[in-house]
């Protein structure tokens, strides 16, 4: 256990200590996702998830050891099956095997010195069936029992998990009676993002509008040389030096 404490430690230190790269974050995003309007909430926490990743894979570069559990295809076990998310390429989708249903998704699974450490991002408030899940709500033992039991059944290996939250929460720790200073005295690994939840939202609406503007100047010059040709049928391609 010491040795699963120190790798653990180690690891939430690296995460805590890897600032976000915004530029690079936002060409990634743009490489897997679309931004639209509508959905900026959800973009919210893909892209600090896409944040995670990219730090785990930046400390990967140096620590040769550590892998990145990356599925290619489906895997089945017992009454539930496994296969790639569509957020960061790492998550992980678990359904059940009768009737295809969504039971749970894992955010991102690494391993290091044979020891699976699954690192789950929330910095919003995502709806599952007709109620909102929050950071205390996460941190429920049930909940962190079951996203274990899924990634134990799917690797035949026991994990460990750590929980990467906004940083508004670090005020929180010593609440005694708080569920987060119960998961944290218990053993449980916390890693506090470098952005509150509101600072972070408006950082990717930003990010959101600013490229929704840039795809609209381009489609309005598209559109304007169109008519112009158009309009001028002497202006052909052809006729052009």
């Amino acid at each position: 256990m010491l040795l699963q404490r120190s790798v653990l430690e180690i690891l939430c230190e690296q995460l805590e200590h890897t600032p976000v790269d915004l530029q690079k974050l936002n060409k990634r995003f743009l490489q897997e996702n679309e931004w639209y309007p509508a959905e900026l909430g959800n973009a919210t926490g893909k892209a600090g998830e896409l944040h995670v990743v990219m730090a785990v894979e930046k400390i990967r570069e140096e620590n040769h050891s550590l892998r990145i559990l990356s599925l290619n295809d489906k895997v089945s076990r017992g009454f539930y099956y496994f296969i790639p998310g569509s957020t960061t390429g790492y998550n992980i989708a678990v359904k059940n095997v009768r009737n295809d249903r969504d039971v749970d998704e894992v955010d991102l699974v690494v391993i290091q010195r044979d020891l699976p450490i699954i690192i789950e991002t929330h910095l919003s408030r995502y709806r599952t069936g007709q109620s909102g899940m929050g950071v205390f709500d996460i941190l429920d033992s049930d909940n962190v029992k079951r996203k274990k039991e899924h990634i134990a059944r799917l690797l035949n290996s026991w994990p460990e998990i750590i929980f990467v939250i906004p940083k508004e929460y670090e005020e929180k720790v010593n609440l005694d009676g708080c569920r987060l200073h119960t998961f944290i005295r218990g053993g449980g690994h916390i890693v506090f993002f470098p952005y509150t939840r509101q600072e972070w939202k408006k950082t990717i609406e930003e990010f959101a509008h600013q490229q929704l503007r840039s795809k609209e100047e381009k489609t309005r010059q598209r559109v304007d040389t169109n008519c112009h040709y158009q309009c001028n049928p002497a202006l052909s391609s052809s006729s052009l030096p």
